[in-house]
C-alpha cells in the first residue's frame, strides 16, 4: 500500500460518515458511493445506484468499505444487499488492483443463545434470512482483493442513535427475568477499529468489533434507569417478545485487541455517558 492511501466508501450512513471524518482527519482521499444520502464536505462524493453501476464513474482506491445497509427487513432487500449489489461492485473492480475489501458485516450470523462466549471461530447460523444472506455477502468478500477483511460488528450506538435509552426514557422496556447478555459497539470506537482493520499488515480475515464488556441486559438498564430516574416494572410481566430482542451471547473482541486496537469506550458506562455529556452540551444555557 502507498503512504497516500485512497479510500472508497459504499454506503455512507451512519456509521461510513463517521468513518469517512476520521480517514479524511488522518489524511486519506476519501471516496464515498452513495444512492441518496447528502454528500460529506472534503470527500469525493459520487451518487450512484448499486443495481446500475458505471464503472467509469469508479475511481481507482487503494481500499473499499462495503458498508451499505438494506433499506427494510425484508429477504429481497437482503437479497439485494448482500448478494446482487455486491457482485455488481465486485465485477466492476474485477480488473482493477484493489488492497484491501473489508466487508462490514453483523455479529447476528452466530448461532450461540445461551450466553456463551463466541469467536470469529463459533459456529454459524443460516436458520434466518438475515444472517444467511449476510454469510453470502462474507463469503464474496472473502474471495475478492488481496487481503479481505469481515469486520463483524455488534450492535451500533451513538450521538443520537440509542434505541435502548430512547426505550429506557419512555419507560417502554420491562426487566428480563433471567441473565441475558448484550453486546454493542460505540460508533467511534467501530470507526476507529475499521480503519485499524485497513492498516493491518497481519491479517487474520474474520475480527468481531464489539466493546470489551459483554453485560447482562439487566445490568445496563439498572444503570441508564438509574442516570435517567427511572424505574422498570417487574420482570415477570415481560414477554416472549421482549425477550426475542437480545440475543444472549457474549461476543469475544479478543483477537481485535491481540492487533494493537486500544477501545476509547471500552464499556456501556463510558459509551453512554460520552452521550450524556453530549447531550447535556446541546441544552441551551437556563438563565
Amino acid at each position: 500500500m502507498s503512504d497516500k492511501l485512497s479510500a472508497l466508501i459504499v454506503g455512507c450512513g451512519y456509521l461510513g460518515k463517521a468513518l469517512a471524518s476520521q480517514l479524511i482527519s488522518d489524511g486519506l482521499t476519501v471516496y464515498t458511493l452513495s444512492r441518496s444520502q447528502p454528500p460529506i464536505a472534503q470527500c469525493h462524493n459520487i451518487k450512484m445506484d448499486l443495481a446500475h453501476i458505471d464503472g467509469g464513474l469508479l475511481p481507482d482506491v487503494d481500499i473499499i468499505f462495503y458498508m451499505v445497509s438494506p433499506n427494510s427487513r425484508t429477504e429481497s432487500c437482503y437479497i439485494n444487499t448482500f448478494d446482487i449489489y455486491l457482485k455488481n461492485l465486485i465485477q466492476a473492480y474485477s480488473n482493477r488492483n484493489v488492497s484491501r475489501f473489508i466487508f462490514v458485516s453483523s455479529t447476528a450470523v452466530y448461532a450461540a443463545s445461551h450466553g456463551e462466549w463466541v469467536t470469529e471461530e463459533s459456529e454459524l447460523t443460516r436458520s434466518h434470512f438475515r444472517a444467511d444472506k449476510l454469510l453470502v455477502g462474507e463469503e464474496l468478500a472473502m474471495n475478492f482483493s488481496r487481503s479481505p477483511v469481515v469486520a463483524r460488528c455488534s450492535g451500533l450506538y451513538g450521538p443520537n442513535r440509542h434505541p435502548l435509552l430512547d426505550q429506557i426514557r419512555s419507560k417502554n422496556l420491562y426487566m428480563a427475568n433471567s441473565r441475558l447478555y448484550s453486546n454493542r459497539i460505540y460508533l467511534d470506537d467501530c470507526a476507529s477499529a475499521l480503519e485499524h482493520l485497513m492498516r493491518l499488515q497481519f491479517n487474520e480475515g474474520i475480527y468481531n468489533v464489539s466493546d470489551q464488556e459483554p453485560t447482562s441486559i439487566n445490568t445496563v438498564m439498572s444503570w441508564l434507569g438509574a442516570k435517567c430516574g427511572v424505574n422498570f416494572p417487574d420482570a415477570s410481566e415481560s414477554t416472549t417478545e421482549d425477550k426475542a430482542n437480545v440475543t444472549n451471547r457474549r461476543i469475544s473482541c479478543e483477537r481485535l485487541l491481540t492487533t494493537g486496537f486500544t477501545h476509547r469506550y471500552p464499556s456501556f458506562r463510558e459509551g453512554f455517558n460520552r452521550i450524556f455529556k453530549s447531550e447535556s452540551m446541546q441544552r441551551p444555557l437556563d438563565y
